[in-house]
């Protein structure tokens, strides 16, 4: 017999479900309903039988850090809705994994994860008969940029895979479903898209022969943008803060071998406003406060107040901030910036438990394809601030979160079964999931 629910349970499940089944478009909030489960948190909390996870404690103390920053730099952005819709949107990004990560909640994550890419393939087929008959220059799905439908286009992509690989009855509308996918990831036109989805899947097939290939490429990738980001904001200077989303070459680099590499690429423009503007300044306000960072969400607030000692820990606490998108475009750089080296030492030890949770995952082909929406996550965070971005990541965080709730829930069950195999209720032990028994989105029985 399925375990009786808790009211907030029945409330948590069904508010993630409904967040990851509508995560489609972001003209319309629905997918971030799921952040409202982080009301129940102190209910989860209070009735958890057993200790909680490292990525529990990690997040919980990640987000604690932020909101500690927030409040020393600029605190009326927590009562302002543009704050969690850019510059905050890591808290409703991750609030719900929060609560899942400490929930005893059993999901049927496999048959969730069928609707939601038959759902959001069936949105992306209408999409897509839109744009063929409107014809705009890029295709945007049901998003507010062509970046954003690529981001959850490309997550869809490695989720339909799975389905292929793993789904036998009726296996060819899921290769239908691939194809028109990534007819419609391609149509995006985002590079910043299309290639960390090739590198994701070409790093975890590399890690089958050498598991910590992810680790040493990323900290490659990510040392190199910074060293280079750093010569250049060295022979910027303080022209970092005035000159700060441009198009146009600096005059210092005009004639640079880079420079005329750069220009061989179709719209050159994009990444020179990476590499020689926003990449510079977020070295830049790291270097002003590189333990504790500027503050978070400052870094588009581009009028200056400076609290502090500089070179140890200096806000920017002026009277003026942005909520927009015009972030570093590097993940890694912007929570450099804007959290400094202890903040971004608790966000990496937040994706390292979340890595490490997948790689010990029982279910192997359900762990492949979280593992390359993973790496996707941290190489396309490379090129845009995408590891925070509520329309890429809340498949992802949704789908893992369901799995470590879980994979809770397993190891309660299965001490309750050797508890009554000892008290000889029970003759034989019974699998963790059997037939959907007990499962949100499954057949309670």
């Amino acid at each position: 017999m399925a375990k009786c629910r808790r009211w907030y349970e029945v409330l948590i499940s069904a508010l993630v479900v409904i967040s990851l089944l509508f995560s489609f478009t972001n003209y319309v909030y629905v997918s971030a309903v799921s952040a409202v489960t982080l009301v129940f948190a102190a209910f989860v909390f209070g009735g958890r039988t057993r200790r909680l996870n490292d990525i529990t404690i990690r997040l919980f103390w990640f987000f604690f850090y932020c909101a500690i920053s927030v409040l020393l730099t600029n605190p009326r952005q927590l009562i302002d809705f543009g704050f969690y819709r850019y510059d905050g949107n890591l808290f409703i990004t991750f609030a719900p994994l929060l609560v899942l990560s400490m929930s005893e909640i059993r999901f049927d994550t496999k048959r969730i994860l069928f609707w939601f890419v038959t759902i959001s393939s069936i949105a992306n087929l209408a999409g897509m008969v839109l744009y063929f008959a409107q014809r705009p220059p890029e295709y945007a799905f049901f998003f507010t940029a062509h970046n954003a439908a690529g981001g959850f286009l490309a997550m869809l992509v490695v989720f339909n895979g799975y389905l292929v690989f793993t789904k036998k009855e009726l296996r060819w509308i899921s290769v239908v479903f691939l194809v028109t996918n990534l007819l419609g990831l391609y149509l995006t036109n985002s590079r910043g898209s299309l290639l960390p989805l090739v590198g994701a899947v070409f790093v975890a097939l590399l890690m089958k022969k050498w598991a910590k290939a992810d680790l040493w490429l990323t900290a490659l990738l990510v040392g190199g943008i910074f060293v280079l980001a750093a010569f250049i904001a060295s022979v910027r200077g303080d022209d970092v803060i005035v000159h700060y989303d441009e198009y146009q070459l600096p005059a210092a680099f005009a004639g640079s071998r880079l420079s005329s590499a750069l220009g061989l690429f179709n719209r050159s423009w994009t990444m020179i406003n990476r590499l020689y503007y926003l990449w510079p300044k977020a070295v830049y306000l790291f270097g002003k406060s590189p333990f504790f960072g500027v503050g978070f969400g400052t870094f588009n607030d581009n009028s200056y107040n400076w609290l502090g000692f500089e070179g140890l820990a200096y806000l920017n606490v002026g009277s003026v901030y942005v909520n927009g998108s015009n972030h570093a475009h590097n993940s890694y750089l912007h929570i450099l910036a804007e959290t400094g080296i202890f903040g971004f030492a608790l966000f990496t030890g937040l994706l390292l438990s979340i890595r490490k949770f997948i790689l010990r995952m029982e279910d192997k082909k359900l762990a492949g394809a979280l593992l390359v929406t993973f790496l996707y996550a941290a190489y396309s965070g490379l090129f845009e601030h995408r590891l925070t971005t509520p329309a890429q990541m809340i498949p992802f965080v949704l789908l893992l979160g369901m799995e470590v709730s879980n994979s809770r829930a397993c190891v309660v069950k299965k001490k309750a079964v050797v508890s009554l195999l000892a008290a000889g209720v029970i003759p034989t032990n019974r699998p963790c999931v059997s037939n959907g028994e007990g499962l949100i989105g499954g057949d309670s029985k």
